[in-house]
């Protein structure tokens, strides 16, 4: 992050499990606006993030957890 380069982050398709870990990191690091849904905010960046009801619900979990969406 400091030397602002870019990252790649996926599983097998780069879907469910790297849209968790991206809105965890994000939260963590600020970027997903406060009062913002995290999994609006994925979407909106990767449309097949987040498959499952249970990824999206424990996105929001992660994103309440470790960043500043409330």
């Amino acid at each position: 992050m400091r030397e602002r380069r870019s990252i790649v982050v996926h599983c097998v398709a780069g879907c469910g499990r790297t849209g968790q870990f991206i809105v965890a990191w994000a939260a963590y690091n600020g970027y997903i606006p406060k009062g913002t849904d995290p999994v609006k905010w994925i979407k909106k960046i990767r449309p097949c993030c987040l498959e499952t009801q249970e990824q999206m619900k424990h996105a929001r979990y992660l994103a309440s957890k470790w960043g500043k969406y409330r």
